[in-house]
């Protein structure tokens, strides 16, 4: 049901105000990122996790952890994109068997279609590609609209697809296959 296209999931975030407008204020600097430690080592992250209550569906998970996501073309202090962690803060409740959630606020796709669209190309190729779906989310009761639901690359994606979790996973955010720049592998 998690990535069912044909339904919308409704995602009901409960936290502190405080919290919420701390959280959406965060924003990546663009020296942060490409300043005096450019290709030497992953840049770090400017987000910070926050408990939330979490409900989808009607099934809630309390104390949950929520942050801003995004790197320089999707943050947005008026629909900021979302990591989910359910276990951030010890609980060891699932939704629909998820651990996390990755909701995309596509901010720069007004037609909600291509996100969806290539996971679902690469699937029908016989690739393997994260699971998608759309999402309808408030916080505090403020509707922010639809979001992309991505399936999250992560040790259950793994186990999954490849039959195990174990081994190595890297992520490239602004990494480049040359050797002054394989630093920045996370």
């Amino acid at each position: 049901l998690a990535f069912d296209q044909s339904r919308i999931l409704e995602v009901d975030i409960t936290m502190a105000p405080e919290d919420y407008d701390a959280m959406r204020g965060q924003a990546r600097r663009i020296e942060s990122v490409f300043g005096g430690n450019c290709g030497k080592a992953p840049p770090e992250s400017p987000y910070s996790w926050f408990p939330a209550d979490v409900t989808v569906d009607g099934i809630t998970v309390l104390t949950a952890g929520i942050r801003k996501k995004g790197f320089f073309g999707s943050p947005s202090v008026t629909k900021p994109a979302l990591k989910i962690k359910f276990d951030e803060y010890g609980s060891n409740d699932r939704i629909y068997g998820l651990d996390r959630m990755t909701l995309n606020n596509s901010v720069q796709d007004p037609s909600l279609l291509d996100m969806c669209l290539a996971y679902d190309i690469y699937a029908a190729a016989d690739q393997v590609a994260s699971r998608c779906s759309y999402g309808h989310v408030t916080i505090n009761g403020h509707d922010l609209g639809i979001y992309m639901h991505v399936e999250s690359i992560k040790e259950q994606f793994l186990a999954a697809n490849y039959g195990s979790a174990d081994g190595a996973l890297y992520e490239g955010t602004t990494a480049d296959f040359r050797e002054h720049w394989l630093g920045v592998f996370e």
